[in-house]
């Protein structure tokens, strides 16, 4: 019934009623894939740079930089995102940034390497559409509660995620095969997210 519509857009779901949804479960393995990559790459950072021939120094600076950079890309992906929807602007940025590892992956010299980092500003942008994309698929009413219920199953991932970055480079020497699996992760999660926003439009007729 259209006359409901407007009630269940302003008041939202109930933790109980957003937890029985698909979109809350396909969202909940979205937000931990990418988050699990996002901190594992971000606390490695600095020892990926200097793996790929960077000083300490200037690998300082580049983190810099891409942070940087996050600022005002991250404005204009919220305004995008207004328009296209954040399902659809969450996988874009994903990809941006499963394509960096793969390129970072690749770069074999100073100035390639900076541009490919680059593309991994998608990753930051992404994090506050991903909260934002909460609120657009249960609600605003007990938007605190379900976006915590999503809390343990992210940090899980991220208390994971950064001990076997390392212990995979203690191992091999070489960051080139958690590069290569953090982009994968990253499409899954793009994956993902398009998916929730085939899931969205039945959301809204419920």
């Amino acid at each position: 019934n259209d006359d409901t519509l407007p009630n269940r857009e302003i008041f939202g779901y109930t933790w109980k009623e957003a937890i029985k949804t698909s979109a809350f479960w396909f969202l909940t393995i979205a937000t931990a894939l990418r988050i699990s990559i996002h901190g594992a790459i971000f606390v490695h950072m600095i020892p990926i740079l200097v793996w790929k021939g960077i000083s300490p120094e200037s690998a300082a600076w580049y983190v810099g930089l891409l942070a940087l950079t996050g600022v005002p890309v991250i404005l204009i992906v919220g305004k995008l995102s207004d328009k296209f929807g954040r399902p659809k602007m969450l996988a874009f940025c994903y990809s941006a940034s499963a394509l960096s590892l793969i390129l970072v992956n690749l770069s074999d010299n100073s100035i390639y390497l900076l541009l490919s980092l680059m593309l991994l500003v998608g990753s930051e942008a992404g994090s506050g559409l991903n909260w934002s994309l909460v609120g657009d698929l249960f609600g605003r009413k007990n938007y605190g509660v379900i976006r915590g219920l999503l809390g343990p199953f992210y940090n899980a991932a991220l208390v994971i995620t950064p001990v076997a970055a390392g212990y995979i480079y203690d191992v091999t020497n070489s960051y080139e095969i958690v590069l290569y699996i953090g982009s994968a992760i990253f499409v899954g999660s793009s994956v993902a997210f398009l998916y929730v926003g085939i899931l969205s439009k039945k959301l809204k007729t419920q």
